[in-house]
């Protein structure tokens, strides 16, 4: 009696890899490389609208579902966004405008109080070393104290001062918004067209 022969089960396709489309990839992230590094003094507001954005779509959707248009619900929570900033940074100029004030005011005591706590290790050393290297070395030390203090007075008047530091922050103040705006309003229309453009037979991965 012949036996009937074993039945096989196709086995189930290979999952989708990513081995046969690295060209593709790999000139993605060149292109994405160039761009920010051809782009990278005005991208910063860009990329702060994006993360803004990225950060209120729940919001947006959640609007939505209670019967706002989309273009409503974006104009409210942008508007709400700006307030919010607004408030924030009319609450933290005033305060960092006077610790930076008590600051310089305290540079002289600073000084006083350092030269103070060095005097004991003066004294150990005049037993050890002459006094004009002592006066010399007690120089350095206040000297240093004193180009440093100096120094960070400078540096912050020239980040205070400058004209492309003021410039960029305007234009970051200025932009961050109306590029979170734009986003917002159209985030849910770029995902769809960026999901669309995706290899259908790679999307798993």
């Amino acid at each position: 009696m012949d036996t009937p022969p074993p039945s096989f089960s196709p086995s189930p396709p290979p999952p989708p890899r990513l081995i046969g489309q690295w060209p593709f990839w790999l000139g993605v992230g060149i292109v994405f490389l160039a761009l920010v590094y051809v782009l990278r003094g005005i991208l910063l507001p860009f990329a702060a609208g994006a993360v803004v954005a990225y950060f209120l779509n729940p919001l947006a959707r959640c609007l939505e579902g209670r019967g706002l248009s989309r273009t409503l619900a974006t104009v409210l929570i942008t508007a709400l966004f700006v307030l919010a900033v607004a408030g924030g940074l009319a609450l933290l100029i005033p305060a960092l405008q006077a610790e930076i004030s008590r600051f310089i005011n305290q540079l002289p005591a600073y000084a006083a109080t350092l030269e103070e706590r060095l005097q004991p290790l003066v004294t150990q050393a005049r037993h050890l070393l002459p006094d004009e290297q002592i006066d010399q070395l007690r120089e350095r030390m206040l000297g240093g104290t004193g180009g440093a203090a100096r120094w960070a007075l400078g540096a912050l008047g020239a980040v205070a001062s400058g004209g492309m530091a003021l410039v960029n922050l305007l234009s970051l103040l200025v932009l961050t918004p109306v590029v979170a705006f734009y986003l917002l309003r159209d985030w849910e229309g770029m995902v769809r067209s960026i999901d669309s453009a995706l290899p259908r037979r790679h999307a798993e991965t």
